[in-house]
């Protein structure tokens, strides 16, 4: 009984610990809101003096002679572009923020309907800057909450996939999304190696249904925030996603989140394309010096098209079922369940080997 008021409190101080974390975050961001609310506003006043001042010297020109000098209106209108420009860029930003502020209670679990997910990436820089870390800092938000109630508690390498339906809904059922979480651990390796291991192997490769590809990264911001593509060759099925990677300070935990986008103004749907979308992170929490335990959850929504959501039958060749071989869409729903299972299971056993196997190739640090 100690040790379970042990656990309990000390899952009470990890909750209250995520609580301050997450209200001295949201604060910060709220201040920041504030400056560049007050940036913005002095821009414009900033825009409006020079406006009054370039129509006061034009009242006071000799009448007939309105015209102004070439090089002074050439100067004049490039400051004025800028200007405006700087006002745009500081108003984006701001509603941006006003947003991510208005949206921070974290969602608890892996739901089907997280609205915030299916944000569209603005093609503006400034404007998909801030999407691309809003994204990440909501994912990461989101796992505080969802982790402790991850459905693999126990020790060792195991893994969980879940086929969800469009259950309560007037339609014929169908698979809305795959849910799949995964725990493993790593021995006589150091936390950090771990981590930056997890974090490069992640950077390189990705799983699109029903198989792992290679991703090519498009755009990175800083150290640890990358935008990446890739294809499965084999099916068509593409994912446009957004990686990042947050560190506790004191070294003990960091969590990789996975943002894959179905909506992106830069990269927008094509013609035949299906692309794949939902959202997923990975926690590396430090057990000791040498022992991390690695835990995992993704939600893998149905592919679209520009006609829509693929059908359920289309699903079933994703995953080598031919839907003639059943009467009932709840049996080919099963089938589907049963082929996931096996392929996916495959892949996360595969690249649990790999990544030992690079482990034990790599020479030990003394790194802690």
């Amino acid at each position: 009984m100690a040790d379970d008021d042990d656990h309990s409190n000390h899952g009470d101080i990890r909750r209250q610990t995520a609580s301050l974390r997450m209200r001295k975050y949201r604060s910060q961001k709220k201040e920041e809101f504030q400056r560049l609310e007050a940036e913005w506003k002095c821009l414009e006043e900033t825009l409006k003096e020079l406006q009054r001042q370039t129509a006061s010297r034009q009242v006071r020109r000799v009448p007939g002679r309105q015209t102004m000098d070439p090089r002074m209106a050439e100067v004049l209108a490039k400051r004025t572009s800028h200007l405006r420009g700087d006002v745009d860029a500081q108003y984006k930003l701001a509603c941006c923020l006003r947003d991510w502020v208005a949206s921070q209670p974290p969602t608890p679990g892996l739901t089907s309907h997280t609205a915030w997910i299916h944000s569209s990436l603005r093609a503006d820089p400034d404007a998909r800057r801030v999407g691309l870390q809003w994204l990440s800092e909501k994912l990461y938000h989101t796992s505080h909450s969802a982790v402790p109630h991850h459905p693999l508690r126990g020790a060792g390498d195991a893994y969980h996939l879940a086929v969800r339906t469009n259950d309560g809904v007037d339609a014929p059922v169908t698979i809305v999304a795959i849910e799949f979480h995964f725990q493993f651990d790593i021995v006589f390796v150091p936390f950090e190696t771990v981590v930056g291991t997890l974090e490069a192997m992640g950077g390189r490769t990705t799983f699109v249904m029903p198989d792992m590809v290679a991703l090519q990264t498009v755009e990175s911001v800083g150290d640890t925030l990358r935008y990446s593509y890739g294809v499965n060759a084999r099916n068509g099925v593409s994912m446009r996603r957004v990686t990042n990677v947050f560190r506790n300070p004191d070294g003990t935990r960091a969590v990789m989140t996975s943002a894959m986008v179905a909506d992106d103004e830069r990269f927008p749907l094509g013609p035949g394309e299906i692309r794949s979308h939902g959202f997923g992170w990975s926690v590396a929490e430090r057990v000791a010096d040498s022992i991390t335990t690695v835990r995992g959850s993704m939600l893998h929504y149905t592919p679209f098209t520009t006609d829509g959501v693929i059908s359920l039958e289309h699903i079933g060749q994703l995953f080598g079922v031919d839907h003639h071989d059943h009467r009932r869409r709840e049996d080919l729903i099963a089938h589907v369940q049963t082929q996931a299972e096996a392929q996916v299971g495959d892949t996360f056993r595969q690249h649990l080997r790999a990544l030992r196997h690079h482990f034990m190739q790599t020479p030990p640090s003394h790194a802690s």
